[in-house]
């Protein structure tokens, strides 16, 4: 998922917008930065969503509600129910950003809606788009373009976008929004056995696993894992309930809780507290079981996505009780 996204500057001209409260204000821009994936969608949680824009205001989920509830009853956003799922698509997504590229949604898109998707397949230079060249959105009834759910695995080598726009160096000539090739940006690998695309990450969960991990962190923390380092968090913390033999939650947030403390506890030279929203006191001290006993005043390292074979190798010290 992209780790930008894009405010336009007329938004503080907009009638809507000038005319909520501040703090629903900031709960807009916040489900558009934050909260939603590349789609525009997310999860139907006022808890969660709270959370993740207004982490330290102890901000009572009430106000959230309302807020969604004057998004919906404007237009701004659809919430609708999927299963025993509650989601909320953001309608004008695809006039709000213009990304370069788009992963797919783990979450059903509402009746009539066409996702865009745009993403690297692995270990190719090629790129494989679905609706790119569309407008995305809720289509209307005129519209011959077939609903699209969002998940990749639908697209085949036969019915997917193949680009070839590649020089013979291997580089793809991609016009937008992106860094540099291949960083923050969505893998794909061809399934021998199926023939379908699916998403390669590093980590893999069943739903229950998540909510599971994400629990535990919001007991030590008080706060949910943020976006971009969810997946790692989660990792860490499943391989620590293994080394520990248990799934009691309560159990895994008192063997965690102590780390946490004490991170937040150190000061680096400008006298600061370390920030509670980093993680190494998670996957560096309590994925060891150490906590360093000298503080020299130096800030860790910048966080750093681990590779599936540092997860591996972590996987294997964890084993044998290191």
């Amino acid at each position: 998922m992209a780790t930008r996204r894009m405010i336009a500057s007329d938004i503080f001209n907009d009638e809507f917008f000038c005319e909520l409260s501040q703090t629903e204000r900031l709960l807009w821009i916040g489900i558009i930065a934050q909260c939603a994936d590349d789609q525009g969608r997310l999860q139907d949680k006022p808890h969660m969503i709270n959370s993740r824009i207004f982490p330290d205001d102890n901000l009572p989920t009430e106000i959230i509600m309302a807020g969604l509830d004057k998004f919906s009853k404007t237009g701004k956003i659809v919430r609708y129910e999927v299963g025993d799922k509650r989601l909320i698509q953001i309608i004008k997504w695809w006039i709000y950003q213009t990304p370069g590229w788009a992963s797919p949604s783990k979450y059903p898109a509402p009746d009539k809606w066409v996702d865009r998707v745009k993403v690297h397949v692995s270990g190719s230079v090629k790129v494989i788009t679905r609706n790119w060249n569309m407008s995305g959105g809720f289509q209307d009834s005129d519209n011959q373009v077939t609903n699209v759910v969002g998940n990749i695995d639908e697209c085949t080598l036969n019915d997917c976008d193949v680009k070839g726009d590649c020089d013979v160096k291997g580089d793809c000539d991609v016009k937008g929004d992106v860094e540099s090739e291949g960083d923050n940006q969505p893998q794909y690998y061809a399934n021998s056995k199926t023939g379908e695309y699916e998403q390669k990450e590093p980590y893999h969960y069943e739903p229950a696993d998540e909510l599971f991990c994400d629990d535990i962190f919001l007991q030590v923390t008080g706060f949910y894992p943020a976006i971009e380092s969810a997946a790692l968090v989660r990792k860490t913390i499943l391989l620590i309930a293994e080394k520990n033999h248990t799934k009691d939650k309560a159990k895994l947030a008192g063997i965690l809780r102590p780390f946490f403390l004490d991170w937040i506890s150190r000061k680096n030279k400008r006298g600061q507290n370390y920030s509670k929203r980093r993680i190494e006191w998670l996957t560096e001290w309590a994925a060891t079981g150490e906590i360093p006993k000298v503080n020299d005043g130096k800030p860790p390292d910048t966080f750093k996505q681990q590779s599936p074979e540092e997860i591996a190798k972590l996987k294997a010290e964890l084993r044998k009780g290191k």
